[in-house]
């Protein structure tokens, strides 16, 4: 687990200081304040430099992707500089993200060479150690391109490691998957609104055959109580998780309501990401309010013992409230909120442990 988090020229942010970091980390504030923007960060940082592509999937299949029919390297030049904070405007701006573990400090930076222009023509298509190059086979010889590289460096343990991605300012193309060094963090990100997918299907499938699955029965039986069985098996030609009701029949658990949905997709994640990070974008999305202590005590659980740090937004007091109410007590330290608001024009962060925390819901004060 990173126990501080420092972020510089992303997104929203110019500076913002996020620490103590705990187990559960609940992101709140207003619209516009960079609760997703956090997330993201976190995205990349745990990356590092060994997985240089989480910085193509933020921009072309992440949450905030545009939406278009292909994916076009002329896009990418201009989405990465949305990245920068201001656009990327200041000269040689850098994007620095910096965690702090045990005392130990991992230090990512990146930042995007200047424009270069040459003709397609006399460029050489070649894959690179640590990127790629090229990938213009949709353009018409000859024509001019413009480049820039995006450069990426991590510095932790005494250890340096670098990777970079070559990108054309025009014409369309796919993006191969960039060769980095170093390892990077386990990490799963779940948009607003997220589906089991093949990867949490194979856990599931894993954990069947290790018949380790009833924890996520039970977990379920919270939004189905009649649920005592989950199964893989093949809907419409696709695999997807079918529960047990005790109706004579097997249905999708798609059927069963988006709670169930959300609470599968959390799971499976936090599963698929030991030691590492899971990212949930607003938490509360398709749970009642009356379910969500059930709903956190069981985050929790899987949390501890998967040895996953979760970082989750919300707009909800009553998730707020039902988060305290499931970490009081032996668990009360697990607990962090971060609330994100303008401070003469800069984001900063205010954190409430769970003891201030406690103290600020019961004197009603706006937490959100």
């Amino acid at each position: 687990m990173i126990e501080s988090l420092h972020i510089q020229n992303f997104r929203c942010f110019a500076d913002l200081v996020i620490s103590p970091l705990g187990r559960v980390n609940l992101i709140a504030g207003k619209n516009n304040t960079g609760k997703t923007a956090l997330l993201e960060a976190l995205f990349l940082y745990s990356g590092k430099a060994a997985q240089p592509g989480r910085w193509l999937d933020l921009v072309v299949t992440g949450p905030r992707a545009r939406s278009s029919e292909g994916v076009g390297i002329g896009l990418l030049t201009d989405d990465l500089q949305w990245l920068f904070y201001g656009y990327g405007q200041t000269a040689n701006q850098e994007i620095a993200l910096c965690a702090t573990s045990k005392g130990a400090e991992s230090r990512l930076t990146a930042h995007l060479s200047a424009v270069r222009e040459f003709p397609l023509a006399s460029k050489v298509r070649e894959q690179g150690r640590f990127g790629l190059q090229g990938n213009q086979g949709s353009q018409l010889l000859g024509e001019d391109s413009r480049q820039q590289d995006l450069f990426i460096e991590v510095r932790e343990k005494g250890a340096s490691f670098s990777a970079f991605i070559h990108l054309a300012g025009a014409g369309r193309g796919t993006i191969p998957e960039p060769i980095g060094q170093g390892e990077a963090i386990p990490c799963r990100f779940l948009p607003p609104t997220s589906k089991l997918n093949a990867s949490d299907l194979n856990q599931f499938s894993k954990l069947k055959g290790e018949k380790r699955e009833r924890a996520i029965v039970e977990a379920l039986r919270i939004f189905e109580p009649r649920l005592v069985d989950l199964q893989i098996l093949v809907s419409h030609q696709e695999p997807a998780l079918h529960g047990d009701i005790g109706i004579g029949r097997m249905i999708p658990i798609a059927l069963m309501g988006e709670g169930m949905q959300r609470l599968a997709s959390i799971l499976m994640a936090g599963i698929a990401a030991p030691g590492g990070f899971l990212l949930v974008d607003e938490v509360e999305n398709g749970i009642h309010h009356s379910a969500m202590k059930q709903v956190f005590e069981v985050i929790g659980h899987a949390a501890r013992e998967n040895d996953v740090q979760i970082f989750a937004t919300t707009h909800s007091y009553e998730c707020i409230k039902a988060a305290q109410a499931a970490f009081a007590g032996e668990h009360a330290d697990e607990l962090r909120l971060h609330r994100l608001e303008s401070v003469k024009g800069q984001l900063k962060a205010i954190t409430y442990p769970g003891d201030v925390l406690q103290a600020a819901l019961d004197m009603e004060r706006e937490v959100r």
